[in-house]
């Protein structure tokens, strides 16, 4: 099961369990984001729900209805469920259901109001998380990402300790006790977040003997220096394209038309499409229709003109406008085209294919015919003058030259003022290139355990064209990529990748067994096999895209998750550049 649907079936169980005959559904802020990412309302109804109200605003009184509070276990979300039963009863009864674990002030804080005695149910479900996709999640549920923190930031001892928590939720959720591994550089909070998050494990399984009994996988906390190329490429496939060009917000809505609409997993077309290549997705919108026009006569006679002459995405985008009926088929394909068409747009008016090829040299060291080579200053400069790039596709382009490229002393001063940008730019970038040296070391253990090693690229990693990608700009592949195919083969260094405590592994019936420490197993993992990738300083596109791509060709279930899933633009936005 996917950790979206995953999330949703925890919360709608929880919502039809209680037993009474009118709910309403009181959320906070916090949930709300999670309901919205994972389900859809109608499956909320479906569960029994009569009206869903907000907490923080002034709510009519419900005398012969419950209330599912459904909320975050904060001191305003509390205040109100003790408000709302202090004088006169809002609501007939109380079910309060919250998101994580509430700390023993707030629950003290509960248990003595009056709120108390009206209090049916109480249930920690431990579901603090975005169940962003089938393969993905992140730990942040603000509407706004925080990009260029953590691995990069760095984060406080009570900012790893929240994101611990919030990786005890998803483990929870997914029924997973995982052993835990960490990036071993300089530094990084990987080993404090996983050291945190053992010790939430460890707290829950007291209240729930069986949590975790069948788990099968292991979390890899990585940090995000280890392969910031794949945050900053641009890239040409339909999804990461739609979030990198187009205005689509943290939630994954974008107005079209005079509507807004979701991209997520409840479009069978958007699950089609979106790890596709740009170029692929018009071959695929043009088999639809065809497809379409062959099952529906009255649609094929609007198109018999010119039927046998190949269509253009602006031509079938027409032509599905023309059709009055078929009001679902016209919205489906009408949003996709109109995506794919500005995508296109976007990408002719900044040249992104020339800059794309310039990208990929720098990331992989090869040109598109294979040819190892660098990049120098002079080759950028161009780039960096041109006005149809925006200051934030100049600051990628430079970050990127930094990391890839052995520049040396006053160049990346050079190009920043070539692009106009100021000075905290260039040490920003200093900053980066200071961890270069930990970061090759970190990337060559992955690329020498690979099956099937690649020659040239960046740092001699994953360079040249992909054996399954026939676009020149689709060359680079990720870290995230050589890790998973590294772990299914048992050969992940434990050096690089040392695991938190005692090494635990567990069969097949749940039961563990222990390892000498040290000991890599020579199998393959069974096919139940999970890996869990998450990425403190946030994912890539790209990354998420692996996940899925690797779970199809290892036999290992791969995840990915994040403190956000990050575009570049936004990382570069608000990266601490000082």
């Amino acid at each position: 099961m996917s950790v979206r649907e995953r999330i949703s079936e925890r919360i709608i169980r929880e919502f039809s369990g209680i037993k009474v005959p009118y709910k309403i559904l009181v959320l906070d802020e916090t949930t709300k984001r999670i309901l919205d990412t994972c389900t859809d309302m109608n499956a909320v109804f479906d569960a029994g729900i009569y009206n869903v109200e907000n907490i923080s605003k002034k709510r009519q009184s419900y005398s012969y209805m419950d209330a599912v509070y459904f909320v975050s276990p904060c001191e305003s979300s509390i205040n109100a469920i003790i408000a709302d039963f202090a004088v006169k009863k809002t609501y007939s009864a109380a079910h309060v259901l919250l998101t994580a674990h509430a700390g023993d002030e707030l629950f003290q804080k509960l248990s003595s109001s009056r709120a108390a005695g009206e209090i049916k149910t109480f249930r920690e479900l431990y579901v603090e998380f975005l169940g962003i996709e089938q393969r993905g999640f992140q730990t942040s549920l603000e509407d706004e990402a925080k990009s260029g923190r953590g691995g990069l930031s760095g984060v406080s001892p009570g900012e790893a300790e929240e994101i611990a928590k919030r990786l005890c939720s998803f483990c929870v959720t997914m029924d997973e006790f995982p052993t835990i591994r960490y990036t071993n550089l300089p530094g990084t909070p990987t080993k404090q977040i996983g050291e945190a998050l053992e010790k939430s494990l460890q707290g829950y399984r007291e209240s729930d003997k069986v949590f975790g009994a069948k788990s099968r996988g292991t979390l890899l906390i990585l940090d995000r220096r280890a392969d910031l190329v794949s945050l900053l490429l641009h890239e040409f496939t339909y999804q990461a394209m739609v979030q990198d060009l187009l205005p689509v917000t943290r939630a994954n809505r974008y107005a079209h038309k005079e509507k807004t609409v979701a991209l997520d997993e409840d479009d069978a077309m958007w699950c089609t499409l979106r790890h596709k290549h740009i170029a692929q997705c018009k071959d695929e919108l043009d088999l639809q229709i065809k497809k379409f026009m062959t099952e529906n006569k009255a649609a094929a006679q609007k198109s018999q003109t010119g039927e046998q002459k190949e269509k253009s995405l602006e031509e079938m985008k027409e032509l599905v406008s023309s059709l009055p009926k078929y009001h679902e088929m016209k919205e489906a394909f009408g949003l996709h085209m109109s995506l794919a068409v500005e995508c296109i747009k976007r990408l002719n008016e900044k040249k992104l294919d020339e800059v794309g090829s310039l990208e990929q040299t720098m990331a992989t060291g090869t040109d598109a015919d294979g040819k190892r080579r660098g990049v120098s200053l002079e080759e950028l400069f161009p780039f960096l003058r041109r006005a149809s790039l925006s200051e934030k596709d100049k600051v990628r382009l430079i970050l990127l030259y930094g990391v890839t490229q052995e520049s040396r002393s006053g160049e990346i001063e050079s190009a920043c003022r070539e692009a106009s940008l100021g000075g905290d730019i260039a040490s920003g970038v200093r900053k980066v290139i200071d961890h270069r040296e930990l970061v090759l070391q970190l990337r060559d253990s992955v690329m020498s355990r690979r099956k099937k090693k690649k020659q040239g690229g960046f740092l001699g990693l994953f360079g040249g064209r992909q054996d399954d990608d026939r676009y020149e700009l689709s060359r680079y592949e990720t870290l995230l990529k050589g890790i998973f195919e590294v772990y299914a083969e048992g050969k992940l260094d434990e050096e690089v990748f040392p695991y938190l405590n005692s090494r635990r592994v567990f069969s097949g019936e749940g039961k563990a067994a222990s390892l000498r420490k040290g000991h890599t197993p020579k199998k393959k993992p069974e096919t139940e096999e999970l890996l869990v990738v998450f990425v403190v300083g946030g994912v890539s596109y790209s990354e998420l895209r692996d996940a899925y791509f690797m779970a199809e060709t290892t036999g290992v279930e791969c995840i990915v998750g994040g403190l956000g899933i990050e575009r570049p633009e936004e990382f570069c936005e608000n990266f601490n550049w000082k």
